[in-house]
């Protein structure tokens, strides 16, 4: 009777060792299933920080210069590379008929 009664105790705590196990087993698989979800969050969040940071960027290089082009016609037409701009002899002969004495007076016009 004393060695069923061994064998049984062994036949319980082997039970109880696999409930253990598989309890542990339970918890170590939802700790790890957190875990995923938490780093495929941190992939989703790089990735959306990139197209956040590219997008613009992209979009800046494809349609800026449409929109700025009128602008840039202006400007250069101002520094003479278009047509009704002032050209760099025009200039140089303007600058030529101006003395120190009237860029000291234009000066204290400004306040410098």
């Amino acid at each position: 009777m004393s060695e069923e009664k061994i064998i049984e105790e062994k036949t319980l705590s082997t039970e109880e060792m696999l409930k253990k196990s598989l309890q542990w087993s339970q918890l170590v698989y939802e700790q790890n299933k957190k875990i995923k979800r938490r780093l495929d969050l941190i992939i989703w969040g790089g990735i959306l920080k990139w197209v956040l940071i590219l997008v613009p960027i992209i979009l800046s290089i494809i349609f800026l210069p449409a929109l700025l082009k009128p602008y840039w016609d202006q400007y250069s037409g101002l520094l003479g590379n278009g047509a009704g701009g002032i050209q760099s002899d025009q200039l140089k002969n303007l600058l030529q008929g101006v003395s120190p004495a009237q860029v000291q007076e234009a000066m204290k016009l400004i306040g410098k």
